[in-house]
């Protein structure tokens, strides 16, 4: 028997993958500024200009991601989207 997905699920599976994208790319990008951050200090880099030049990288990705969530759902799914994941979130309770 085959099981179908409402839009919904498909919307919501769809942005669970674009959150764990952005999420392994964030750990990844700490990672590689954690590797290197020792090197830039030799070479006089500040570790706060480090640390805000690696959460700026992760920001603008961060972004893309978003961007291309928005776009490829459009607004109206987007957010119906966002008003279920709002709905979900028990720090979101009265």
């Amino acid at each position: 028997m085959m099981q179908t997905l409402s839009q919904a699920e498909l919307d919501d599976a769809y942005h669970h993958a674009i959150f764990d994208c952005d999420q392994a790319l964030s750990d990844y990008i700490r990672r590689a500024f954690k590797l290197r951050q020792e090197q830039m200090a030799w070479k006089g880099v500040s570790p706060i200009l480090w640390d805000t030049i690696r959460d700026d990288l992760h920001e603008m990705l961060a972004q893309a991601f978003h961007e291309c969530e928005f776009k490829h759902l459009g607004p109206d799914r987007y957010d119906q989207l966002m008003d279920r994941l709002w709905k979900r979130n028990p720090e979101n309770t009265d």
